[in-house]
């Protein structure tokens, strides 16, 4: 399902990306992308003139972000500032469902600062559904633009902009000591290997329970699960800028056999390394 409205009176995707600063804050359009049968690319060069807000609420969404591609979770916000090149990939394998704003205005960049979404793309939240309805209500308000006060589209961006600044605030308030951070820099530094999370507990100087919940609850995903996605964003990256072997890259990522490597690329990508590497120019 795809909904998309903009800030003319018409319903017109050509107004996307049109910066406009006679006012603090302007909604170019909103919708949500429910993907569930049929792959989604879409690929802007030059990038827009607006900003791009989008909250993967379900699944996983790919972008390409600061020249890397990036596999996104649930849970996250994701930023394009105006003129950043824009490259987008939704797998139905995924199954993701991603909520999108475009906005505009002489404020948006100071509120983007405000609410702590600044230098940086990506941002986690935690899944939150409160702020599904709240771009749920955007998408109605928008549906009658010309019939609805400017100020009402205005005040419902805030409400978003609000709760995601108390997401993050909450979750800065409440980060975990180094010594999380220790795991996770072992994990980040060392991708072939396999660490046990009773190894990962005892650098941490806390019990295996303890160093579970505390990881879970700092990194979003189990260790195992987090090392995964390390070695598959490494696997997509080596694919998409060199020209390794699959043989190679899977020794690379941590994997001595290819065909077990190449079946766990396919069910968390969605398609083998090599149909992946046919694919890159798309993604």
């Amino acid at each position: 399902m795809f909904y998309a409205y903009s800030n003319k009176k018409e319903s017109n995707k050509d107004s996307y990306g049109i910066e406009n600063l006679s006012k603090p804050l302007i909604v170019n359009g909103c919708g949500e992308q429910d993907i569930k049968k049929t792959d989604l690319f879409c690929e802007r060069e030059n990038g827009l003139n607006d900003y791009l807000l989008m909250y993967v609420h379900r699944g996983h969404a790919n972008y390409l972000l600061n020249s890397h591609e990036k596999k996104v979770p649930a849970g996250n916000i994701v930023i394009y500032t105006p003129k950043t090149p824009q490259k987008m990939c939704y797998l139905a394998s995924e199954s993701p469902l991603v909520y999108w704003v475009h906005f505009t205005g002489y404020e948006a960049s100071s509120l983007l600062k405000d609410c702590g979404l600044k230098n940086k793309n990506v941002f986690n939240i935690g899944i939150n559904d409160e702020l599904t309805q709240h771009f749920l209500s955007l998408i109605e308000l928008l549906k009658g633009y010309s019939a609805t006060p400017h100020i009402c589209i205005s005040a419902e961006l805030m409400k978003i902009f609000s709760i995601i600044a108390s997401c993050l605030y909450s979750k800065n308030k409440n980060t975990e000591p180094e010594n999380i951070k220790a795991a996770i820099e072992l994990l980040t530094q060392n991708i072939t290997e396999n660490f046990s999370c009773t190894q990962l507990a005892r650098i941490c100087n806390l019990s295996e329970s303890h160093f579970m919940h505390s990881f879970k609850k700092w990194a979003g995903v189990s260790p195992k699960a987090f090392q995964l996605h390390l070695r598959m964003a490494k696997a997509r990256e080596l694919l998409f800028l060199t020209q390794f072997s699959v043989k190679e890259i899977a020794l690379r990522t941590g994997y001595e056999n290819q065909l077990y490597f190449s079946r766990l690329f396919a069910k968390y990508n969605g398609c083998s390394p090599s149909e992946y590497r046919i694919k890159k120019g798309q993604i």
